[in-house]
């Protein structure tokens, strides 16, 4: 229909003025975001706002089509991680500082970049003469970097039943992302016997059990199983703990590990081998026992190739001067709440270098907000105009 282009004007006004609102994890407050979100965005959007309590919320914006029935969603979360390493920063967090075309902001490149994208194009669309044919949605969700508690609620409140396939709209370093890795969160808790390091034969040391289990789930997980964008399977300890003195064996330990997978990689299968394991050390020694708590479980996800979508993005995307090779995410996004429940396809494209997330001194081009707000405008008019 037609072919705009963003102006870097418009793309530093709307995105300073999310990144200067604070939407910090664990307070979130992302219903600050949601109300300036109500004012930025077209009127010709039907707004639903869904109020999680506690000054958090949701927004899904409606453009409403010729068939009521929604085609197509993009969904870009609106809450950040905290920045309390301040001294690290070169400007403050949520100034929106823009030196050269460059803003810097905690969550400017994840994710506010991608959200500010999607109000540009959302509006553009919204200002056409015609109606689409269906309706499209572009859903703001809360809580993406801890429980997913807006993802969630779109599952829940049957937003998304509809909708033929998703663009997660997260940072992706000027390419198109067709997979993410699976997380994993298992905790292990070891209870065994104290007594004095100098008698370790009559205590059962906790610490040295759990390093076992550690090695052996290890040996079983990163098996060599290799995906051609994402490699191997990972298991790293991310939290242990136990023992209370030099001098005393320890009698309690527990572990924390974060087990990132490759698709077609079974969670059910990798909790079944930890309890597994946690059966053979009881068996093995007396006086110990052993548990396994799933602390967080998101699956892997990858688009197939030969879907009608994966084709019809990547055509886009090439005109769009965007990648469309060997991209992946390493970290799970909103996809991992919703697609598991829809089975449609997606992808995950968005402004930003997805390597600045949760650092100091994130920052984002604004000509990658302006690229990827005229890929969504241009996806979107060809496909259901």
């Amino acid at each position: 229909m037609n072919d705009p282009k963003f102006m870097l004007d418009d793309c530093r006004d709307i995105l300073s003025q999310l990144v200067r609102v604070n939407s910090c994890q664990p307070e979130g407050n992302e219903k600050d975001v949601v109300n300036l979100l109500t004012k930025i965005l077209s009127p010709k959007l039907t707004l639903k706002v869904i109020d999680h309590g506690n000054n958090r919320a949701s927004l899904v914006a409606e453009l409403e089509g010729l068939d009521k029935t929604p085609g197509i969603a993009l969904l870009g979360h609106i809450d950040t991680v905290a920045c309390k390493d301040l001294k690290n920063w070169d400007y403050e967090p949520h100034e929106a500082k823009v030196i050269d075309n460059i803003l810097y902001g905690r969550g400017s490149a994840d994710m506010k970049g991608g959200v500010a994208a999607m109000v540009l194009a959302a509006n553009h669309l919204a200002s056409l003469p015609q109606k689409p044919r269906r309706s499209l949605l572009f859903c703001f969700t809360a809580d993406e970097e801890a429980g997913g508690l807006g993802a969630c609620s779109l599952v829940e409140g049957k937003y998304l039943n509809d909708v033929e396939s998703i663009i997660i709209c997260e940072a992706s370093d000027d390419k198109v992302s067709f997979c993410e890795k699976g997380a994993l969160w298992l905790r292990l808790d070891i209870h065994g016997v104290a007594s004095h390091a100098s008698r370790p034969d009559l205590g059962r040391n906790a610490v040295e059990y759990a390093i076992w289990f550690i090695q052996r789930l290890k040996e079983h997980v990163q098996d060599g199983q290799m995906h051609r964008i994402m490699g191997q399977t990972t298991v790293s300890v991310t939290n242990f703990h136990g023992g209370v003195m030099t001098n005393i064996i320890p009698s309690e330990a527990f572990v924390e590990l974060d087990i990132r997978t490759i698709p077609d990689v079974s969670h059910d299968d990798i909790v079944h081998t930890a309890e597994q394991l946690c059966n053979e050390m009881q068996s093995k020694y007396s006086h110990v026992h052993a548990e396994i708590q799933v602390l967080n479980d998101r699956p892997a996800l990858e688009c197939d190739p030969r879907s009608q979508f994966h084709q019809d993005v990547v055509s886009m995307a090439k005109s769009c001067e965007i990648g469309t090779e060997g991209k992946g995410h390493f970290f799970y996004t909103d996809a991992s709440q919703v697609i598991p429940h829809l089975n449609i396809p997606f992808v995950i494209a968005g402004p930003g270098d997805d390597a600045m997330a949760h650092k100091a001194n994130e920052c984002i081009d604004l000509h990658s907000v302006s690229k990827f707000a005229s890929f969504y405008t241009r996806f979107l008019t060809k496909h259901y105009w």
